[in-house]
């Protein structure tokens, strides 16, 4: 996905995506540890991790990449758990915020990444978390139910939100600095106000996102407009995610209890919106 920075609204896109088989095994996978760094080595693919450093090279899909991200401030536990609790609460894991910089070249051209921001993410969710059985099937033609997961950046302050409508379930983080304000259930609220026909799908996609997160450490209110989707997906036991990653803009401001605010001016966006088709009886 590119997001040209006159590009106001959303529109029938190109992008290069792949879909995603849990299931199946690779026989090219090759996992190198050294003193210093750990290789991971699949096709013509390769991450090198030596935290807070990673970087990500080599080719999948024509797609290749050079790529290096560095972490910002502490890494978060995935899901409230760390690596040593996979034993007992058999899922684990952690996120990163971070900077990026490098190189992309798809279809003959290259681009150059410059002061980018990232989220390095690694977790392990064990034999019984298909995800298909954590969310509900859609129930409405528009797909606005299902899984809402999205990032905002800015130089000043970063924000996360969750949310899964149909059950209630959210959760949402305000980086500020080395400051961490988490918010839990009941304290997100994320809500379509924009919708757009994609011709590639045929779906009717929200575009334009409403998010309202409170908590005693403060309020979020922003909107979230979208301007470039893809499509993609996972095959899994139960049935079939599909997902529709989208970049966009993000505007609002984030207030403390006192009074202060920091303002959120034209952000960056990037918003993941997965949703459902089980398996029939």
């Amino acid at each position: 996905m590119i997001t040209p920075s006159n590009q106001s609204t959303m529109r029938n896109n190109a992008f290069i995506s792949n879909r995603i088989d849990p299931i199946k095994s690779y026989d090219n996978f090759r996992l190198v540890q050294e003193p210093d760094r750990v290789v991971w080595e699949a096709g013509n693919r390769q991450i090198v991790s030596r935290p807070p450093y990673w970087e990500i090279k080599g080719e999948n899909n024509g797609v290749i990449l050079d790529l290096t991200v560095g972490g910002l401030g502490d890494a978060f536990p995935y899901h409230g758990a760390t690596w040593a609790e996979l034993p007992t609460k058999g899922i684990a894991g952690y996120e990163q915020v971070a900077w990026a910089t490098g190189t992309i070249t798809a279809e003959g051209k290259t681009y150059t990444l410059e002061d980018g921001w990232a989220v390095r993410e690694r977790s392990c969710m064990g034999k019984g978390w298909d995800l298909l059985s954590l969310l509900p099937a859609s129930t409405s033609d528009t797909l606005s139910t299902g899984y809402f997961w999205g990032w905002c950046f800015a130089e000043s302050i970063k924000v996360f939100c969750f949310a899964e409508p149909d059950v209630g379930h959210c959760s949402g983080r305000v980086f500020i600095g080395n400051e961490m304000i988490l918010y839990g259930d009941g304290e997100v609220v994320a809500e379509p106000l924009e919708f757009w026909n994609d011709p590639l799908t045929k779906s009717i996609l929200p575009v334009c996102w409403q998010v309202n997160m409170k908590s005693a450490g403060g309020t979020v209110e922003m909107v979230i407009d979208l301007r470039a989707r893809a499509v993609t997906g996972y095959h899994l036991a139960q049935g079939y995610l599909i997902l529709f990653p989208a970049m966009g803009r993000c505007n609002g401001r984030f207030v403390y209890p006192d009074g202060r605010s920091i303002p959120i001016e034209d952000a960056q966006a990037y918003l993941d919106r997965f949703t459902t088709i089980p398996l029939g009886p």
